[in-house]
């Protein structure tokens, strides 16, 4: 953007103009996103139920991770921990979070949540955190995995 005109503006010699941005308020289905993540080698993503692991130069298949019976809702990948094989942990509509060695495919462990589960992260020390439901801030629930 330029420092010619503002962002709203409207000016010739602007060089973004808002205004001028058509708006489209009918929701497409076809713009949902899909849960992914990425590690040094692959980008990870859902497909329903299914797991899908791509090389990031080719997006050739690589491996495809199917221990979900529902809709996966959440992924993420330890990229901190320096945990060797590498970890990633997918949660799914029926709140089942699934842990699966990324190289291989094979599930490490899995357990079912009473509350939705939003947000996971991968710690440095290898243990993985859980953020539940939004209409109760400030829970998480520490879990340990180890290889």
């Amino acid at each position: 953007m330029s420092r010619k005109g503002s962002i709203g503006s409207t000016r010739s010699n602007s060089t973004i103009s808002v205004s001028s941005i058509p708006i489209n308020t009918n929701s497409n289905p076809l713009t949902k996103l899909h849960p992914c993540s990425t590690s040094s080698e692959l980008v990870v993503y859902s497909q329903g139920s299914s797991i899908l692991c791509l090389h990031h130069e080719t997006l050739e298949l690589e491996r495809r991770f199917d221990g979900h019976t529902e809709d996966v809702t959440f992924i993420s990948v330890d990229n901190c921990s320096g945990t060797l094989p590498s970890r990633v942990v997918s949660v799914d509509t029926s709140k089942t979070a699934i842990i699966w060695y990324l190289q291989t495919g094979e599930e490490i462990s899995r357990f079912c949540s009473y509350d939705d589960i939003q947000t996971a992260a991968w710690m440095r020390n290898g243990n993985l955190t859980f953020g539940n439901t939004p209409h109760r801030p400030g829970h998480t629930a520490i879990s340990n995995f180890y290889r």
